[in-house]
């Protein structure tokens, strides 16, 4: 590519565009308006997924949540396994019509 003599154009236009850490974002306004919805999501959809995983430990209140032992699908399938299953989930399906 030739570029003219005194010609003002550069032969890299996008080069002014990097951002450099420190520097002001350009766009501060729209990321300071998708805050609270970014903190919103976290907070109240991903926080509670955190709390699910105790349906794959065998807690035991006296070694707390964090180093209760990992059980995998166990409880699951005892659940599956069980005679409460078939009743819970006619249960469930008929308060569910009834809404």
């Amino acid at each position: 590519m030739q570029i003219e003599q005194g010609s003002q154009q550069s032969v890299r236009p996008h080069a002014r565009r990097a951002r450099l850490p420190g520097r002001k974002t350009e766009g501060w306004e729209l990321l300071l308006l998708l805050t609270p919805a970014l903190v919103y999501l976290v907070i109240f959809q991903y926080g509670p997924m955190w709390g699910a995983q105790i349906a794959f430990r065998d807690f035991q209140v006296s070694r707390g949540f964090w180093t209760s032992p990992w059980a995998g699908l166990k409880h699951f399938r005892q659940f599956f396994a069980s005679y409460y299953f078939g009743v819970t989930l006619r249960n469930t399906l008929t308060l569910t019509a009834y809404r």
